[in-house]
């Protein structure tokens, strides 16, 4: 009856033709994608997966072969992302491996089109074991933008993976940047997160900072602290970076939990 109703399922999703990636543009990659595998030893192996499989025979081949990459681990994500839709359709009732792949190093470019798979992908299916770069130029839309930095924020700042976060063209930074600081200070899973987020691109903010707690830094840097409500030693210290000494243009910015000395004693 369980195997009935999968292939049933199976064949919902053929008709309806649900996608296997997600894509900036479904159309640039109708029939498919190739996803290369590098082993230590140089040695490549080439998959080339439909985005729309015709038959049942193809959906077990696509089963299979994710089943494999789920057990891989890579260096840098792929270009595209898979439908977490379709995950779900391939791997009902999967009790035998955890459906996330291994990335050391993420790199997106959020879109309009389809932000909410990107953000459900990274969610459920990826453990990022370094390094995030996270991009919004395609994403011109303020609102839409808002939208995904709630989603973001609640991503970023309660998982347990990847210890430095990149961010540029962010058209509404101090809307991202009060979300963090608002975590930082009043969120009781703040002692939980090994943060170390940087903001570049930042070249059009001019802010001055104005705080009681600035440290002058060398190379046109200040920085300031912040600290847990509910905790007090739970801290974190942003760095502020100017492009020169004689203006308050942003170059970048630097948000991590406070080390031992640095930049306080």
């Amino acid at each position: 009856m369980k195997m009935m109703k999968k292939l049933l399922y199976w064949q919902y999703s053929i008709n309806k033709k649900i996608p296997l990636f997600s894509f900036l543009d479904q159309g640039e990659y109708s029939e498919g994608c190739i996803v290369t595998l590098t082993s230590l030893n140089k040695k490549r192996l080439k998959l080339t997966l439909p985005n729309y499989r015709k038959n049942i025979k193809e959906m077990k081949i696509v089963r299979f072969w994710l089943e494999q990459l789920f057990r891989c681990a890579f260096r840098k994500n792929f270009g595209v992302i898979f439908n977490p839709e379709m995950i779900k359709i391939l791997f009902q009732n999967n009790k035998n491996i955890p459906l996330k792949f291994n990335i050391q190093v993420y790199n997106t470019r959020f879109h309009a089109s389809y932000h909410k798979n990107e953000i459900e992908y990274m969610r459920d299916h990826l453990f990022i074991s370094k390094e995030i770069y996270l991009r919004f130029h395609f994403m011109s839309n303020i609102e839409k933008q808002k939208w995904t930095f709630l989603d973001l924020n609640l991503l970023l700042l309660h998982s347990q993976w990847a210890s430095i976060v990149w961010t540029d063209d962010v058209d509404d930074f101090l809307n991202l940047y009060n979300l963090i600081i608002n975590f930082i200070e009043m969120s009781k899973f703040c002692s939980e997160v090994e943060l170390y987020i940087i903001f570049s691109g930042l070249s059009y903010l001019k802010w001055k900072i104005e705080a009681a707690n600035i440290v002058h830094l060398e190379n046109h840097a200040c920085a300031c602290l912040y600290e847990n409500i509910l905790n007090p030693k739970i801290k974190f210290f942003n760095v502020f970076v100017y492009e020169n000494p004689n203006d308050d243009i942003i170059d970048h910015i630097i948000i991590r939990k406070m080390q031992p000395g640095w930049p306080y004693n």
